[in-house]
C-alpha cells in the first residue's frame, strides 16, 4: 500500500527523479482511509507500507504501523535510510513493526552517492555514513530484544566490501535456508 508519493532523494534509477516533487502533506495517504481500508480486510496478515515514496516522511506512519499491527497484521516497509535515526527506529519498533529493509546501493560511500542523489539531483557527501550511523542505531534497538536484525542483502559489484559493510553495521550472518 502506498502510504506517500514524497520521497527526500532522486535517486539515480528511480521514477522520482523525473517526476515532480510531491510535497510530505499532499503526497501522504490520509490516516482515515488507511484505517478504513485496513479494517475492510479482516484476514490481512501482512501489509507493506511502500510505493514510490520514502515511507518515513508520511505523517501517519506510526499510527498506520501501530493500527495494522494491533489487528495482527505483519507490517514493514523499504527505506532509503537517511531518515531512520535511533529515535525513530524506537518508536516504529514500540509501534509494532515487524521487519524493515534498508536500501544501501553500494559498500562505499563512493558508490552509494553516485547512485542515491538528493533534491538537488548531485550526490550528497557524507550520506553513506549517516545511513551507515542509522543501520547501527536500528540494529541498536533490534538488539534490545525487539526485532532481529535480518542478514544483508547482496550489493552488486560488491562483494569484498561487503562483509566488511555488514561488520561494521553489527549486522551478524544467518544460514540463508532458515
Amino acid at each position: 500500500m502506498e502510504i506517500t508519493g514524497a520521497c527526500n532523494l532522486r535517486c539515480r534509477m528511480c521514477l522520482v527523479r523525473y517526476a515532480p516533487a510531491v510535497g510530505r502533506g499532499e503526497g501522504a495517504l490520509d490516516l482515515e482511509e488507511f484505517l478504513e481500508l485496513v479494517d475492510s480486510l479482516p484476514h490481512l496478515r501482512k501489509l507493506t507500507l511502500q510505493g514510490l515514496g520514502e515511507p518515513l516522511l508520511s505523517p501517519h506512519l506510526l499510527e498506520m504501523v501501530s493500527h495494522a499491527a494491533a489487528r495482527g497484521a505483519r507490517v514493514g516497509f523499504s527505506t532509503n535510510g537517511t531518515l531512520l535515526d535511533g529515535a525513530t527506529a524506537e518508536r516504529l519498533i514500540a509501534a509494532g513493526l515487524s521487519w524493515l529493509h534498508v536500501s544501501l546501493d553500494g559498500a562505499t560511500a563512493a558508490t552509494y552517492e553516485d547512485v542515491r542523489h538528493g533534491t538537488a539531483l548531485r550526490p550528497r557527501p557524507g550520506q553513506f555514513e549517516r545511513v551507515m550511523a542509522n543501520l547501527r542505531g536500528l540494529i541498536r534497538a533490534a538488539r534490545r530484544g525487539l526485532i532481529e536484525p535480518a542478514r544483508a542483502g547482496g550489493v552488486r559489484g560488491h562483494a569484498p566490501q561487503r562483509g566488511r559493510a555488514r561488520a561494521a553495521r553489527g549486522a551478524r550472518r544467518r544460514d540463508r535456508h532458515r
